[in-house]
This record gives structure tokens, sequence and C-alpha cells, in this order.
């Protein structure tokens, strides 16, 4: 399915962010990239979801075309990100019971237009789900910014017109020490 523009540019660099965040930490064998497949129910292989980011401890010995997550090898997310589209309701309710099924570790919800419908309460900029012991839980829900215990690092929104908006890891958390990107690791 296609996604908006802003929808679009917030995935892009929140990858690249996270391409540049695991380069630093030294995890040589993650890999991180956005709307790939992954399904957790052999019986029903389309039984899935696409992450608009992920980050994963290690790749395959065969680069899958999808992660199915029975296979040997095929891991699911240690950090999955949806940032959330016109359909709110599927991102806030139905995506953290997916990514339960899926054993991903950490999900992480950016809702960059939370603020825009004000006949719509109850959005947030941010929720954070998280593997305690065993169970999928809701970690965080507010504006942020919040730590993603999985990567290390705060979560934090900038930009103050929801068109700027975009979710950046930092640091700290009053965002002034953001993870660069490649381009501004190389200006640097």
């Amino acid at each position: 399915m296609g996604q908006s523009v802003l929808h679009a540019v917030i995935c892009t660099l929140f990858v690249d962010v996270l391409k540049h965040w695991a380069a630093e930490k030294g995890w040589v064998a993650a890999f991180a990239e956005h709307d790939v497949f992954f399904s957790w129910v052999p019986e029903h292989v389309k039984v899935r979801v696409s992450p608009d980011a992920f980050l994963v401890d290690a790749l395959p010995e065969k680069l899958p075309s999808s992660f199915q997550t029975w296979l040997e090898g095929n891991l699911p997310p240690r950090v999955a990100l949806e940032i959330v589209s016109d359909d709110w309701h599927k991102d806030y309710r139905d995506n953290p019971l997916k990514y339960d099924q899926l054993g991903c570790s950490e999900l992480l919800i950016y809702d960059p237009e939370y603020d825009q419908h004000p006949r719509t309460k109850g959005r947030v900029a941010m929720q954070v789900y998280r593997r305690v012991e065993g169970r999928f839980e809701l970690a965080y829900r507010g504006a942020g910014p919040v730590y993603s215990v999985e990567l290390g690092a705060w979560l934090v929104q900038v930009g103050d017109h929801f068109l700027a908006r975009r979710l950046r890891l930092a640091r700290d958390a009053a965002g002034t020490d953001l993870v660069a990107t490649a381009s501004e690791a190389a200006v640097a």
C-alpha cells in the first residue's frame, strides 16, 4: 500500500538514523531497513506486518524476500517503527497485537499528526510497547521524549509544524545531541 509523502520522509530519515546508530554502537550484524514483510504463522504466510522501519540483530545466511520467523535465522525485529497513517485506529489498536504475536521486542508508534484532528480524542505523539518478562506491554504513551531500551537512545520529536515533524534518536532526553544521518555525519 502506498504512503503519504510525510510518511515516506519520516520513514526514510529514521532508517538512515537507525543504520548510523547501529554502526556507532558496533552492532556489526544488525540490519535496519523499512517496508519488508515479517510473518510468524507458517500455515498462514499472509498473516504478516511490514514495519515502516525496523532493526533486526542479524540476517540469515541467505537474504530472504521476507522474514518468515519460523525459519532458521529469520529473526523478528528487535525494534519496529509504525508511523500512524490515515487509518489511525489500525495503528493504535491492531498493530501492538500483531507485533506481540510476531515476537518483536519493542514497538514504536509515532503519530506526527496527533494534534491535527480536533474531533479525534486520544491521539498522542508517541507510544512504546516493550516485551517485559514475556509480556508485550504499553510502556509509554505521550508527547515524548521517551527512552528506547532496545536502542539505548531517546526518541525525540523535532520540528514544530506537523509537516516538518520528524522522529529522531538522541543521546539525551532534551534532544540536543541527535544521532546523525549519514549525510549529517559526512558534513560534520
